[in-house]
């Protein structure tokens, strides 16, 4: 762990053209923002993890600052996608989220699976890293998550790695999850495609600081360039909001439209039409192949979720190796968090 930290920090202080002092500062004056939105708890979770580990709190925080400020110069871009009824060979609900980060920085060798037993819920996401990135919750509650750079952005609030984290410890439903992104103190901007297992479903949430816009289908309230595709809400950067779009300035900005971006031509309007092609043929393996087909060269991790059998496969990337070309690793919730946690949800879902 304090490889990942050290590692992740040395690297960033090189990237950004603040040199080491400034980006320390830099950080430093980011997580002051952030801090009276952060949850007492996790606050000292950072601190036992920084007495654990022998390093400084600041660099801790310095670390769960990083992620919104590379969201603000547009570093980082990833794909989501959540297939369900119709769409699928089995009509059950299939979720994938890549993680398309900064491959340099090397994260990807240090994977980590965060067992919470008592939330019921698995972080899957790097060493020293307490955040939520990808995850999912004991009610069959999945999470993706893209960044969407905008001109709407405070950082007086709560990071989403914070944000996602609340999600999968208070959400049993998809209107739960709504509430929560959509009340909070939000940053920078994102998309989101939250699935729910129990309800067999997926949203999606385009968000900036001040806006979020949810889609329960994507055939309404959506600019000319959406693709909509029954069945299935799937986002990568651009935003289908007009709302939302106009403050954007990832995918070539507003007013341009985004046609022409690597984020719009790959990562939306291929995943679009690779999904139509595969409708109603949707499976793990189906899901996994169009992971790998809209995988950019920064892909360090992707997921495929089964929420309705609390079930996932996670891929990380190596040091030359894109996530979605290696192999998948199977877990259960009935092996993380004990039979009897996977029982009660499906005693309660099937009521």
């Amino acid at each position: 762990m304090r490889a990942n930290v050290q590692g992740f920090l040395s690297y960033i202080y090189k990237e950004f053209p603040l040199g080491q002092y400034g980006t320390q500062a830099l950080l430093d004056y980011a997580y002051g923002r952030f801090r009276p939105y952060i949850p007492t708890s996790y606050q000292e979770e950072m601190q036992g993890l920084a007495d654990g580990a022998g390093l400084p709190l600041r660099d801790i925080h310095r670390v769960h600052a990083a992620p919104e400020l590379f969201e603000l110069r547009g570093l980082v871009s990833c794909a989501s996608f959540a297939a369900f009824g119709r769409a699928t060979l089995d009509g059950r609900l299939y979720h994938i989220r890549n993680l398309d980060w900064i491959f340099q920085a090397g994260v990807q060798r240090y994977p980590l699976l965060l067992v919470y037993p008592e939330d019921g819920i698995v972080n899957i996401g790097y060493a020293g890293f307490l955040g939520v990135i990808s995850g999912m919750n004991r009610a069959g509650i999945s999470l993706g998550q893209i960044g969407a750079t905008s001109r709407d952005w405070r950082l007086r609030g709560l990071p989403m790695p914070f944000l996602l984290r609340r999600v999968l410890e208070e959400a049993g439903t998809l209107e739960d999850a709504a509430r929560i992104v959509r009340t909070a103190p939000r940053t920078v901007g994102h998309n989101y495609v939250i699935a729910s297992g129990k309800e067999g479903r997926a949203i999606a949430l385009e968000t900036t600081h001040s806006l979020c816009v949810l889609f329960t289908d994507d055939r309404e309230g959506t600019l000319d360039y959406a693709f909509p595709v029954t069945d299935v809400l799937y986002r990568a950067d651009p935003a289908l909001s007009p709302q939302v779009r106009r403050w954007q300035t990832c995918s070539n900005g507003y007013p341009n439209p985004p046609t022409g971006s690597r984020a719009y031509e790959v990562r939306y309007r291929k995943q679009g039409e690779l999904l139509q092609r595969y409708h109603g043929q949707i499976t793990p393996e189906v899901a996994r192949a169009i992971a790998r087909a809209i995988a950019p060269p920064s892909n360090i991790q992707s997921v495929i979720y089964s929420p309705s059998t609390l079930e996932f496969w996670v891929a990380n990337a190596d040091t030359t190796t894109r996530a979605a070309e290696r192999p998948y690793q199977h877990f259960s919730f009935s092996e993380l968090l004990g039979s009897s946690q996977e029982e009660s949800w499906q005693e309660a879902s099937s009521s």
